[in-house]
């Protein structure tokens, strides 16, 4: 178990606790915060499971805590503020503690090999691109440029919407649909509708007062996409938890969703699903959701995107598909 700052050359960036195992499994927690810590694990040969376990003080004195155990150094099981995380989905944590609340970020692990002291271990962790943005982000000053708004391509157009304030870029060849004033709807344009691929983005907000017309049990289905009770069922699921969002067994198949782990957009921790089947879209297409709330207002995120390479006229690659939501911003 190893400790330490996380440094940046424009200053302090976070810190970091890095567990190893010989057997091979390696979990890294970086959180943005330069106050106290602590950390300790025990194993012996009488007893053959490890445990560690450790905590963080956020600003507000709130402790955050971790604890892990593992009998074999391959398999753990890992819980931060007593919520369990399939490692499987990652065994990267990205940890805000500058906020309301803790925002918790778990990413699949893009750096390799094993550190053996503090220089090592940094110079292992800044290969990672999640946790170069998590430094930038928590490096950010007011007034600059967001570490997200990276240059735009050329002929890119940018969207803005007065609902919950946001702007998206996107290709100059996407068209804007307003779905109704709470959502719209980004696509290429359909000159063959019955010949080109039925790939879009939409994005969706959920303002306080149609968040109050769901608590009054009067919400009549006025934003794209936005159903409370799935939206209950989704925001209560757990990273590679699987769950249908439907009534009926019947359209079970179509109407499954899983939790992936966190993205980040905007700078937020954004709860993250994919549905490899949705209802009445062509075979090879998925849906990605995003779910995010950082001012009072829900951002409902998404796409239908071809995952086959069909190639057709109007096709929204899943790569095209992230490079746009990439650009979204949330205005404060």
């Amino acid at each position: 178990m190893i400790f330490g700052s996380l440094i940046a050359s424009e200053g302090f960036g976070g810190s970091y606790t890095l567990l190893q195992w010989k057997e091979g499994l390696s979990i890294s927690i970086v959180d943005d915060n330069q106050g106290a810590h602590e950390s300790s694990g025990s194993g012996s040969t009488e007893d053959p499971i490890w445990r560690g376990q450790g905590s963080i003080r956020s600003e507000n004195g709130e402790d955050i805590t971790w604890r892990v155990e593992t009998t074999d150094g391959k398999t753990a099981q890992f819980l931060i503020n007593e919520q369990s995380y399939d490692l499987t989905q990652g065994t990267l944590f990205l940890i805000k503690t500058n906020s309301e609340s803790p925002q918790i970020m778990q990413h699949q692990s893009r750096h390799n090999g094993t550190c053996s002291d503090d220089e090592s271990c940094q110079q292992l962790l800044k290969q990672d691109p999640a946790v170069l943005q998590f430094i930038q982000e928590t490096l950010q000053l007011p007034g600059q440029p967001s570490p997200t708004e990276a240059p735009l391509p050329a002929g890119w157009a940018t969207h803005t919407s007065q609902q919950c304030e946001y702007a998206i870029s996107y290709p100059s060849e996407i068209q804007v649909t307003d779905q109704n004033p709470y959502s719209q709807i980004f696509g290429f344009k359909r000159t063959d509708p019955d010949g080109v691929a039925r790939n879009f983005i939409y994005v969706s907000v959920i303002p306080p007062e149609i968040q109050n017309t769901v608590k009054q049990g009067i919400y009549n289905h006025d934003v794209y996409n936005y159903d409370p009770m799935a939206t209950e069922i989704l925001l209560t699921m757990q990273v590679g938890e699987s769950k249908p969002v439907h009534m009926s067994p019947k359209m079970e198949t179509w109407f499954t969703y899983e939790r992936k782990p966190d993205t980040t957009i905007s700078g937020y921790a954004a709860q993250t699903y994919e549905n490899v089947r949705p209802w009445e879209f062509p075979g090879g297409t998925k849906e990605i959701r995003y779910y995010l709330s950082p001012n009072g207002c829900i951002y409902l995120i998404g796409g239908y995107v071809d995952t086959i390479g069909l190639n057709q006229p109007g096709a929204i690659t899943e790569e095209l598909f992230h490079q746009i939501v990439a650009t979204l911003q949330v205005i404060p």
